[in-house]
């Protein structure tokens, strides 16, 4: 049975896991809703893990802003491990839009 209360809706974009006591984890986003998203990763990250999900966002007006890049950038808790990915809780969301380069 499933147990998602949010809908979620089937998109990929390039991102990357942050932990405080690990190496980061690139990877890809498989779906994504208003309270979680479920990331694609080769490597195993615990449940119960906090994290710091990044997601580069491949919105087209941001192409003509020559040097910028935006990103979804959101703390979380790992809340389930599967066989080549981890489902992030998400626990709050920023936008953030800077100049390439920059932390």
């Amino acid at each position: 049975m499933d147990k998602r209360i949010r809908r979620r809706i089937p998109l990929k974009l390039a991102g990357r896991i942050e932990m405080k006591d690990r190496d980061g984890v690139d990877g890809r986003t498989r779906n994504i809703s208003s309270v979680g998203a479920y990331f694609d990763a080769e490597n195993f990250i615990p449940v119960g893990t906090e994290v710091e999900l990044e997601v580069f966002l491949p919105v087209e007006e941001l192409r003509e802003m020559k040097g910028r890049e935006a990103r979804m950038k959101v703390s979380g808790t790992v809340v389930r491990v599967e066989k080549g990915g981890v489902a992030v809780l998400f626990k709050g969301l920023k936008v953030l839009l800077r100049e390439r380069g920059e932390e």
